[in-house]
């Protein structure tokens, strides 16, 4: 058997769509399983136009998948939503390349395609059922926090009744510190809920860690930003990773007056270094303060830190001095940070 007739005889075997066309969709070949799909046979497809049923919107966006091809980037890949003989809408995934002759035009297209029908069907499904699920962790959130707020306002008038009975001002302080903490747990669960939910983006970390810094803490200590124009690609909750590690260190670190933030550039990764002249981390917690439950308050804040880098592969560690300040490193891989227009490394 010559090597031809077997390459053929391996794709016609093939479960996926195989065909090859010019650009006036005029088929070369077609496979077994592009013609039961699509209820044609090969006779009628050879050397003829054929296009399945699709939108208009679905023609266009492919006309502009297929103008994007060129002999530096010969090859394309999408979905598109086509009518079956049957009348039925089904789903296909497909991967295209371009075949350019010596004088740079398409000589013809090959296609592999494959129905994803099901697998759609499955994403919209648990698309919806997160969607339903995100709407009632929300109104039941907001429910807790306004039941939350009426416990907040008697526990306050309750204090200032008690006089000078110290005993009961005592109950009544660790009542009130435990109505605050489970706020911060309720509010933690909507951030945690986000994680994710919306594709990363490129962030200017500057500008990031500037809108961090919320008055207590520039009140509290001297704040100095200098990241230049790092940009990091990131989950858009990034912000929360500053705003914490700042409300970290002016919870935990004992008479903070200092906080700087900066950056270098390692070559295959970038380090952006966040630290403060507080009191520091003991050497046995440095890798416990990032687990869930750990602290002094309700342990999420550095929990939330990690997970939200973790989404794109950046991590971060604690490096300082204990007794000499908390100094927190978060690693960019390489590919997840730049360097705006007119910026320099680090």
């Amino acid at each position: 058997m010559e090597e031809k007739e077997l390459y053929e005889n391996i794709i016609e075997e093939q479960t996926e769509f195989v065909c090859r066309f010019n650009s006036d969709w005029k088929y070369s070949y077609v496979n077994n399983a592009f013609c039961r799909y699509f209820g044609k046979d090969r006779e009628e497809l050879i050397g003829n136009t054929f296009k399945p049923l699709m939108s208009k919107e679905d023609q266009e966006n492919i006309a502009i998948k297929f103008d994007s091809l060129s002999p530096e980037n010969p090859v394309v890949s999408f979905r598109e939503r086509t009518i079956t003989p049957e009348g039925e809408g089904r789903w296909q995934s497909w991967n295209t390349r371009a075949f350019y002759d010596k004088d740079g035009k398409v000589a013809q297209y090959q296609s592999v395609g494959r129905d994803i029908t099901d697998i759609i069907k499955s994403e919209e499904s648990l698309s919806n059922v997160n969607e339903k699920l995100k709407l009632l962790s929300s109104i039941t959130r907001h429910d807790i926090l306004n039941q939350i707020t009426t416990i907040s306002v008697y526990e306050e008038l309750l204090k200032s009744h008690t006089g000078n009975d110290t005993k009961a001002t005592g109950f009544i302080e660790e009542m009130i510190d435990s109505t605050r903490r489970i706020e911060e747990q309720i509010t933690f669960t909507r951030d945690y809920q986000d994680l994710g939910f919306e594709s990363p983006v490129w962030q200017n970390i500057e500008t990031l860690a500037g809108a961090a810094v919320i008055p207590t803490v520039a009140r509290l200590a001297d704040v100095d930003i200098d990241t230049g124009r790092l940009e990091v690609f990131a989950d858009p909750m990034l912000e929360k990773v500053f705003m914490n590690l700042f409300d970290n260190s002016i919870r935990h670190g004992e008479d903070v007056t200092a906080i700087r933030v900066s950056s270098r550039d390692e070559g295959d990764h970038a380090v952006i270094v966040f630290e403060d002249n507080g009191a520091g981390v003991p050497e046995d917690m440095k890798n416990k303060i990032f687990n869930h439950g750990v602290g002094s308050h309700t342990g999420f804040g550095l929990f939330l830190v990690r997970e939200i880098l973790d989404i794109t592969g950046t991590s971060i560690i604690e490096t300082g001095e204990y007794g000499k300040g908390a100094r927190f490193e978060i690693i960019v891989p390489e590919g997840s940070y730049r360097f705006g227009k007119g910026g320099q490394k680090a």
